[in-house]
């Protein structure tokens, strides 16, 4: 089924953002030991030091992105001209994302169980929302290993 690996794709959206942001680190590491202007190294710092914090980071990204296309722009060192040049293509994973994966109680039970518990188990920064639907939505309507066998399920099977 397609909705299996809700958990696992969210968990590859997460781990793909974190290491683009994790090379725009390197990036700015990489640059300022080449040697920027103070005013550049302190934005740049300033976004290291809120790395984690979304909200404190907010401030430290919107700095950044208001001088780096000038900065890479006007920057004669091929090697660091190339380093600006990529964080300046890669502005949008300076501020620290939030990521979600939403399924059913089927995919997050019964179907995907073993993704979801792989993507809890691995301890890192996603959310993840389970809508009880009762039955398995893409499946005519069977119902999930965790419904009460006394419960009831209303579904219009005319168009099943």
């Amino acid at each position: 089924s397609l909705f299996e690996d809700n958990a696992e794709f969210g968990f590859g959206m997460l781990t793909a953002t974190n290491q683009r942001r994790i090379k725009l680190m390197e990036d700015m590491e990489a640059v300022m030991a080449l040697g920027v202007s103070d005013d550049l190294a302190g934005k740049f710092n300033a976004w290291m030091e809120t790395y984690n914090d979304a909200i404190a980071n907010k401030s430290a990204c919107d700095a950044i992105k208001a001088v780096i296309a000038d900065a890479a722009a006007k920057e004669k060192d091929g090697a660091k001209k190339a380093l600006l040049d990529n964080i300046a293509k890669n502005t949008d994973c300076l501020v620290k994302k939030s990521v979600w994966a939403f399924g059913g109680d089927g995919w997050a039970y019964d179907i995907g169980y073993g993704g979801l518990d792989h993507v809890l188990a691995m301890g890192q920064n996603i959310n993840v929302v389970v809508l009880d639907t009762e039955l398995y939505s893409n499946t005519t309507a069977t119902f999930t290993l965790r419904k009460s066998q006394w419960a009831q399920t209303k579904i219009n099977t005319s168009k099943l």
